[in-house]
């Protein structure tokens, strides 16, 4: 079994279907152990949301969109929500990072596990951190959130 942090790019480009790297995500999904910070469920469902909003999903279909992101059996790692502002601010700063993706870049660190991401600022700095990407070709540099 694979173990990765995925971030809301990742599991957004699988949700949609809408990314070259969604039938890989979902092969992945289907027999990993994937972790993410809390933050993971609130930027997932906020894209939703805002989907919904725009009138770019129905409510219908949103609806069928978060129950998937529910049943994917992510692990939201306590720990990540305890990581401290400062050190967020730290490793967001040299890459230009929002303090989102910092955290699963910290969380990919501090577990020792490959970041699973199309989000191609994200993809970088977890290249210069010396972070192994689950999705190492094709990055599409799309961002989910």
């Amino acid at each position: 079994m694979v173990s990765f942090v995925i971030d809301a790019s990742a599991a957004l480009a699988w949700l949609f279907r809408d990314a070259q790297d969604s039938g890989r995500i979902d092969t992945l999904l289907e027999s990993a152990d994937a972790h993410a910070p809390p933050i993971w469920r609130l930027e997932v469902a906020n894209i939703v949301l805002v989907r919904e909003r725009r009138k770019l999903i129905s409510p219908d279909h949103a609806r069928v969109y978060l129950s998937e992101i529910d049943g994917i059996g992510v692990n939201l790692t306590d720990g990540a929500a305890a990581v401290s502002a400062s050190t967020i601010a730290h490793l967001a700063r040299p890459h230009q990072l929002t303090a989102y993706d910092a955290a699963y870049l910290d969380l990919a660190i501090t577990l020792g596990f490959p970041l699973c991401t199309i989000d191609r600022n994200l993809t970088e700095a977890a290249k210069r951190s010396g972070i192994p990407l689950v999705l190492s070709d094709g990055q599409s540099g799309r961002h989910g959130g």
